[in-house]
């Protein structure tokens, strides 16, 4: 059915866009975008195995290993599929989706969906300020972004980001390509700290999603995707950074 797929599209997308790669935020509350700013510095610094696990039988369960020090092509490694280690066919499978999956995301990152300019304060406790946060439209209208209520939330005192959560506000159903309503999208990601000296890091997502398609037939899916072993590493695109010293005459 097309919204199987087509939602998948939606909670994926949103799931790894909830990993900010780069970022320009014009005039954004000064604690926000204190805590976007050391996530942004801390990219690709990180090494980690992802875990990810489906609610529909289409693909596997998968753990997979990334690691940034090493070249692009050879930054992903799949270590099991379904439990098991992957088959020849499995591994051929998966590297084809992860190619479509690491497009994507250079095609769109979180800095290009969100609005942090025009983020506001949702609500605070003493420890914590939350911020609704816009939307805006991506240049294949995959989604109407006002119909998403996204609220981040930072630690004052740490001034990091602790948590996000994308839902649908009340009420709010959209169709997709004209064939499928969504009627529910619950997105869920949590930051842990792995090392004193840096940013935290996202170690837990959930996403879950629903609808109808031609408004006969209920579809429903939902992943989570647990990051764990995390190790700092130096990108690989940063080892040929060449910085000269002070240039000395030679003395022949």
């Amino acid at each position: 059915m097309r919204l199987i797929s087509s939602s998948k599209t939606i909670l994926f997308s949103f799931a790894l866009l909830l990993l900010p790669r780069t970022a320009i935020f014009a005039e954004a509350p000064p604690l926000l975008d204190t805590a976007f700013q050391k996530l942004l510095a801390d990219e690709d610094h990180w090494a980690y195995t992802q875990i990810i696990r489906r609610s529909d039988k289409t693909k596997r369960d998968t753990v997979e290993r990334f690691d940034p020090s090493k070249p692009e092509a050879q930054q992903w490694t799949l270590l099991q599929y379904d439990g098991k280690p992957p088959t020849e066919p499995q591994l051929k499978s998966w590297q084809k989706r992860k190619q479509k999956e690491v497009r994507r995301r250079e095609e769109k990152s979180l800095g290009d969906l969100i609005n942090l300019s025009d983020a506001r304060l949702y609500g605070e406790s003493a420890d914590i300020a939350t911020y609704e946060v816009p939307l805006q439209k991506d240049d294949k209208n995959r989604f109407p972004p006002e119909k998403f209520l996204v609220l981040m939330s930072v630690d004052k005192k740490r001034q990091e980001l602790e948590h996000v959560n994308v839902t649908l506000r009340q009420s709010q159903t959209f169709r997709m390509k004209g064939v499928a309503s969504v009627n529910a999208v619950a997105i869920e990601a949590a930051f842990k700290k792995i090392d004193e000296k840096y940013a935290p890091q996202p170690t837990y997502i959930t996403a879950s999603g629903s609808g109808k398609v031609l408004g006969l037939f209920k579809v429903g899916q939902s992943a989570e995707i647990t990051w764990t072993d995390h190790r700092r590493v130096k990108p690989y695109k940063d080892r040929f950074d060449v910085k000269l010293g002070d240039l000395k005459a030679l003395d022949f």
